[in-house]
């Protein structure tokens, strides 16, 4: 999916005030990435001096924090340059300087005017909606709640950055954060990146269950010396039905040259690998039909046979081996057919067998099978009856008798 160039990881956070807007307004959240993407192309344009260049995204939403707290940030990985394309040709990779932190100001400056743009005109912020149950959880989930030292030290967490650095920035509780770059051949960093940034909200090691009922999750980075947060059973399940994200949002998005309707896409996303073309195996009867063929040469199918004879042969390559393995052989394509012989036009007791349903293949058919017709006269009756296998002679009835002399002394 991506490909082989640098690639850099970008971090918004959103203010705590719009934390639980974006949790529960899924157009909050993509008018966030997108004005995020906009503003670092738009930088990394004015840096290069390409007024055309595309850039290409993968951004990751993760609606969690370190210790089960509902935070909705952006982790995005960013193609670490722009492609530029000139005419038909193939776009030509250009890769882009360090951000500073300067740099990193004026895109966080563009992302809060946007955001808050967006918000105003549709008042997504707004609290005159009435509050729910997954809006209670919500509330629970932003919490500070319960910490507690249990022993042992938690290792240390990058999931939030704790002070600014050299490549992050600070501005009105939003928070930008772009130190983390993976060089084009670090195959295994970069796996390592994906998956930190695919990876669920919580961790089943991290739960254990305390004495008295409560639950402690261990957290990574500790605060003012605690090492777990303690919760009961109740603010457990409301902490995790809030990070459960809502139905039919995506939270894996992409942008610029990565998306699915980019015309660029095709030329610089990296195809699979094809599996090789198997050619026809040699006609030679002490070959084992297991047996490779010979690499083909350039011009093997340039002769008269054409292209259409090596595409025959590698069709009919897989059936020759089978049907050799199977000890028969196979016709070859130039056997023709044999015309079918012509259908015999059924008699008068075949068709009345038919009609009756007492033919052989009827039971074959995936229909239900035929109601006999009535017959007009007598012959025609007794026609049908001996070609079906049933008597000549309809079956006797029984005869008429008068009332007995049980039913004539009860009167009934």
């Amino acid at each position: 999916m991506l490909p082989n160039v640098p690639i850099r990881q970008w971090v918004l956070s959103l203010p705590f005030d719009l934390r639980v807007p974006a949790a529960r307004d899924p157009r909050l959240v993509a008018a966030c990435d997108r004005v995020l993407f906009e503003a670092i192309q738009r930088r990394m344009r004015e840096q290069l001096g390409v007024a055309r260049g595309r850039a290409g995204f993968v951004t990751f939403v993760q609606r969690f924090g370190g210790s089960l707290n509902l935070h909705v940030h952006f982790h995005v990985l960013v193609l670490d340059g722009l492609f530029v394309r000139t005419g038909k040709a193939a776009p030509i990779f250009v890769p882009a300087p360090a951000p500073t932190r300067v740099d990193l100001e004026r895109v966080l400056v563009e992302v809060r005017d946007g955001i808050t743009a967006w918000i105003a005109k549709h008042d997504a912020a707004a609290d005159g909606d009435e509050p729910d149950a997954l809006a209670g959880c919500a509330g629970i989930a932003t919490q500070r709640g319960l910490f507690d030292v249990l022993g042992g030290k938690p290792a240390p967490d990058d999931d939030e950055p704790r002070a600014p650095g050299k490549r992050s920035a600070s501005l009105d509780g939003y928070n930008l954060h772009a130190a983390v770059r993976i060089g084009a051949d670090d195959d295994l960093a970069r796996e390592k990146l994906v998956r930190y940034c695919a990876r669920p909200a919580f961790a089943l090691e991290r739960l254990s269950v305390l004495r008295d009922g409560r639950v402690a999750y261990a957290i990574k980075t500790a605060r003012k010396g605690a090492t777990h947060r303690i919760l009961s059973p109740v603010e457990l399940l409301a902490r995790i039905a809030a990070l459960i994200p809502p139905p039919r949002v995506p939270f894996l998005r992409y942008h610029g040259v990565l998306a699915p309707a980019s015309k660029w896409r095709k030329d610089i996303v990296p195809r699979r690998s094809e599996p090789p073309i198997l050619l026809p195996a040699a006609a030679c009867d002490h070959q084992p039909a297991h047996a490779a063929p010979p690499p083909p040469t350039p011009g093997q199918w340039r002769d008269e046979g054409g292209e259409a004879r090596f595409v025959a042969g590698i069709v009919r390559a897989p059936l020759a081996a089978a049907a050799r393995r199977r000890g028969r052989a196979r016709p070859s394509s130039d056997h023709r057919r044999a015309p079918a012989p012509a259908r015999r036009r059924p008699t008068a007791r075949g068709h009345a067998a038919s009609r009756l349903g007492h033919a052989p293949e009827a039971h074959l058919r995936d229909r239900r099978p035929r109601l006999p017709a009535v017959p007009r006269r007598d012959t025609d009756r007794r026609r049908d009856h001996r070609a079906g296998g049933h008597p000549q002679d309809p079956r006797p009835r029984a005869r008429a008798r008068g009332p007995s002399a049980a039913e004539r002394c009860c009167g009934s």
